[in-house]
Parts: C-alpha cells; structure tokens; sequence
C-alpha cells in the first residue's frame, strides 16, 4: 500500500497521517527534550492543549513551567516557582524514577502502537507517588491513559478512555 497524507482533525488541531494508524507529531516529546536543555532540569510533566504545549522542569531548588508555541516551537512563557512541598514531593519522585519522562512514553508507545502524545506524568503524590508515570496517548483507535512502572520501566496498564 503507498503511504497517502490524510488530513484529519484533534480537538481543533490539524495534524497529518501517513495511512490512518500512524499520527506524525513528535510536539510534546521534543518540546519535553528542549525545555529539559533550556532550564537544565528534568521533566516531571508536559501537556499539549491545543496551540500550547506546558512543560514542568525540576532545576535546582525550583520548578520552572514553560510554555510552547505547539506549532512554531517558541517559548511563550516561564514561571520558576521555589521547591515548597509539592516541589519537594516531586523531587523525591523523580529519585525514586530509573528512567525519564520521554522514556515512559516511548515504553507507551511501544505498548499500544504509534499515536500522539497528549500528556504525561510522573505522580508524585499519593499512595503511588514516585512509582508510576502516566501518559495519555491518541492512536488510530483512539485515546489510551498508560501506566508506566517508574522503578522498572515496566507497562502496568493501559485503560481505553
């Protein structure tokens, strides 16, 4: 079969296919990648919505959340907040984790198939802080919440939304 560009729409968002089980968007993976090189940190959670991609970054004793162009790339804004409980909470979660934010979704994506990243998370609070990372992926199916073991990079599960 010869690969065709399909057009289709997410939430208002154009993206392009090549056939309709392959959604070609890398936003919130590379824009993860670029805000962890700016701020010099590691990702705790990143979110695209709509024209905007938010990503939190642990550096130092603070977090700093970013804000992205979905579209161009460019860093609209950045807010640095001190570490205070929730940032400590987080701190701890990231230690407790063996591999990072994109790696979770990579073992997501392996798990249910190619599709596009929505969401990720490390939890930090909770009975299951520091242990489990979620990620909400679109597939030609539709959208899946994956559960990610964060101490062993193992697939807990994976619920259908």
């Amino acid at each position: 079969m010869e690969n065709q560009v399909i057009p289709f729409a997410l939430d208002s968002d154009p993206l392009l296919a090549l056939a309709p089980e392959v959604i070609l968007s890398e936003t919130l993976e590379s824009l993860i990648a670029t805000a962890e090189t700016t701020f010099n940190g590691e990702a705790c959670e990143a979110f695209h919505d709509g024209q905007l991609v938010e990503v939190e970054v642990v550096c130092d004793a603070k977090i700093v959340e970013a804000v992205y162009d979905a579209n161009t790339s460019e860093l609209l804004d950045a807010q640095v907040q001190s570490i205070g409980r929730r940032g400590k909470r987080v701190v701890r979660a990231l230690d407790r984790a063996v591999l990072s934010l994109v790696d979770a979704m990579d073992v997501a994506k392996s798990a249910v198939g190619p599709g596009e990243s929505l969401q990720a998370s490390l939890c930090a609070a909770g009975p299951d802080g520091g242990r489990r990372f979620e990620i909400v992926l679109r597939t030609s199916e539709g959208a899946c919440e994956i559960q990610v073991d964060a101490a062993n990079g193992r697939l807990v599960r994976v619920v259908p939304r």
